[in-house]
């Protein structure tokens, strides 16, 4: 009673603090005031006609960001009047996304603490990008919402052995929400097609296909028959691949190096030399070198931002990343058990960042979710195996100090 009194007491704590920030009108991620006013433009333009506004999308929006979100926000505008109402409600929607995290960590067996792990979502409440995405209405944190049912819903038919189509069809359905308002998580279809492909009987995968076409046809019909794809197809590859995929994987790395801290002796032990991926990584760093091109002096990742602010030039950050390339590698190569489902994750997450622009905001809060729901290789296993007091401490710590430093990157 006493633990579950201090996690109830935890999570108030974290729903006042949101509160206060909505108060104060909090942007810790920055631009997120800016983004809310351009798509409340868009709003007040879909207002005047709905029907043309869809057929008409490209010639009148200039942001990548789907229809179907600015007609959540015109819903929400219609439905609830007032402005500040309207991003009240939107901000206790978003907060099924913690809730759906602890509702699917307690389908995840590995965890040696269940008190510990009920305080994992938490977290959330310390990533700016949660924060200002829940008070100013943000499309990526709801796809997120909607990814993160998803997820639910995929562990509930994976751990009742995928008996229940229910489950399944819970599970494309909410996908493809998170997908119609943030069209990049479609990507992670991927994933739960080969899970289910190895898993599920054959009557039950056609039915699976079946929906998939039904429940995405009308975005294909719009976005590759009617051609209204501009606010996809504008903002794609601004950059080149490589650089964009080496970006991706330093933030990636970014999050999991609270993970990495405690077990940097045991990851150092069994380093070994690899020459067939000395090789591959040397290829990496020499294409890196020639061809690496970040035209933006914003983003890019907290790690590039870092390591370039050194020198002033790539050179840091390209040995670095090449390191890095080295260890991914090698990790992958001698894990016994699940590198597959992991290494698909992990093309996918840097997949993810086809705009050009590296953001932390899409692997902010995504990753947590990633990291504790869907990663299920050798390491992940055992970290959650050995979860403990030390650990949690770490990732708060971790989690508050970048909290920290976006406060004082936005408003000092």
């Amino acid at each position: 009673m006493i633990e579950k009194n201090r996690t109830n007491l935890i999570y108030f704590f974290c729903y006042l603090s949101l509160l206060v920030g909505f108060y104060f009108n909090e942007d810790t991620a920055g631009g997120q005031i800016q983004d809310y006013n351009t798509h409340s433009a868009l709003v007040e333009i879909f207002e005047k006609g709905i029907i043309k506004f869809l057929f008409d999308y490209d010639s009148r929006c200039c942001v990548a960001h789907s229809p179907f979100f600015i007609i959540y926000m015109l819903l929400l505008k219609k439905l609830f009047f007032y402005e500040t109402i309207a991003r009240l409600i939107n901000l206790h929607l978003v907060l099924f996304i913690p809730f759906f995290f602890y509702k699917s960590l307690e389908l995840i067996t590995e965890f040696n603490n269940n008190n510990l792990k009920k305080i994992l979502p938490a977290l959330l409440f310390l990533s700016p990008y949660f924060r200002s995405g829940a008070i100013w209405i943000d499309d990526n944190i709801i796809g997120l919402l909607f990814f993160t049912i998803s997820v639910y819903f995929f562990l509930k038919s994976k751990k009742n052995n995928y008996k229940s189509f229910l489950h399944i069809f819970l599970n494309l359905f909410f996908l493809a929400l998170s997908a119609y308002f943030r069209p990049i998580f479609s990507i992670f279809s991927i994933f739960f097609f080969f899970e289910y492909l190895l898993n599920i009987k054959k009557k039950k995968f056609i039915l699976y296909i079946l929906l998939n076409l039904i429940i995405s046809f009308p975005a294909i019909y719009y976005v590759f028959i009617l051609k209204i794809n501009l606010w996809i197809s504008s903002h794609i590859a601004q950059t080149n691949t490589l650089t964009l995929s080496s970006l991706s994987v330093s933030v990636i790395i970014f999050y999991l190096a609270p993970l990495v801290s405690l077990n940097y002796k045991i990851i150092l032990k069994n380093i070994k030399v690899n020459y067939f991926i000395v090789i591959i990584s040397i290829l990496y760093f020499l294409l890196l070198y020639k061809y690496f091109n970040y035209p933006f002096n914003y983003s890019g990742g907290i790690i590039y931002r870092i390591l370039y602010s050194v020198l002033n030039n790539n050179l840091i950050f390209i040995t670095f990343i090449s390191v890095v390339f080295y260890l991914i590698l090698l990790y992958f190569y001698n894990s016994s058990s699940k590198r597959y489902s992991d290494i698909l994750i992990f093309v996918l997450l840097i997949t993810t960042q086809v705009s050009g622009i590296i953001y932390h905001k899409f692997y902010d809060p995504l990753m947590w979710i990633v990291i504790f729901l869907m990663l299920k290789g050798d390491f992940f296993i055992n970290y959650k195996k050995k979860f403990n007091v030390k650990k949690i401490k770490i990732l708060f710590i971790f989690s508050s100090t970048f909290y920290i430093c976006s406060i004082f990157k936005n408003f000092i």
